[in-house]
């Protein structure tokens, strides 16, 4: 059985959360938008082995705690190959709210959809372009819940007016989530509250306006 712990983290309150396996105590983590001493203690509390640290996009708010989590857990780093310019524009992106940004150098890409194994661990990844080029989104099927990042909010969705952002991948990549997953599936995004498909199919203007362009159900 897996279990998912949320950790709000950094200077825009970014969303990190470890996913973990309750019986073997494997972990990702995923979106580390800071070190945070409270997730380091309890990963360590809850004896789990973190396995790998992914990103669900290339902006500098949901990796600030990549380079010290890698050192701490000697684990992979992944992001989605094409985001990997968005690592050299973060440099401007935080230099905007005075960050010093250090650069985040890729373990492995990610650069298919489908299943991936981190040891105990397994998720289905989906490319979901808009607010970048590189965005993804990481479902977890046993308990239905799925990390959208800055693809889907409750109530709203990523900007597409930051580089490599387009409304139109958005727009394509909404309805590829809504045609693979159930309604009741979990929301847990990269910023603020959960929500679920249902909720977000029914209240979203963004997302209504997204499935009326593909014809949704």
């Amino acid at each position: 059985m897996y279990s998912i712990k949320l950790f709000v983290l950094g200077f825009f309150n970014t969303n990190t959360y470890v996913v973990y396996n309750e019986h073997t105590l494997d972990g990702i983590i995923v979106d580390p938008g800071g070190y945070g001493k409270d997730l380091v203690e309890w990963i360590k509390s809850m004896g789990l082995n973190i396995v790998a640290i992914m990103a669900t996009h290339g902006h500098f708010d949901h990796l600030e705690g990549v380079n010290k989590l890698r050192d701490k857990f000697d684990a992979e780093f992944l992001i989605h190959r094409d985001d990997l310019e968005i690592l050299d524009y973060n440099y401007d992106l935080a230099r905007q709210f005075n960050i010093d940004y250090r650069k985040v150098e890729p373990d492995k890409v990610i650069d298919r959809e489908g299943y991936h194994r981190f040891k105990s661990i397994e998720v289905y990844i989906l490319h979901t372009p808009g607010h970048t080029p590189g965005s993804i989104t990481i479902y977890i099927p046993s308990i239905s819940s799925l990390l959208t990042g800055d693809t889907l909010f409750s109530g709203s969705v990523g900007t597409t007016e930051l580089p490599g952002g387009c409304e139109e991948d958005l727009l394509k990549s909404l309805c590829k989530i809504y045609s693979l997953y159930p309604l009741e599936t979990i929301v847990l995004p990269g910023h603020g509250p959960k929500s679920t498909l249902d909720k977000e199919y029914r209240a979203n203007l963004f997302v209504i306006n997204a499935l009326n362009s593909c014809r949704y159900r």
